[in-house]
């Protein structure tokens, strides 16, 4: 569906409780921003490891 960057920051939306995802990107700066993305790239967001929790 989405790619990349989008993809990435609705899940953050999502997982922050956000449903306006772009007031949520004008509020971070791009430093919070890369942080979350590293962050995420060794931590899993919450419907995935639901995902994984119920597929087992």
């Amino acid at each position: 569906m989405f790619d990349g960057e989008l993809s990435f920051a609705l899940k953050l939306a999502r997982e922050m409780g956000r449903p306006d995802w772009r007031a949520m990107l004008a509020g971070m700066s791009s430093t919070e921003y890369a942080d979350w993305h590293r962050f995420y790239s060794t931590h899993y967001f919450h419907d995935v490891l639901l995902d994984m929790h119920f597929s087992g």
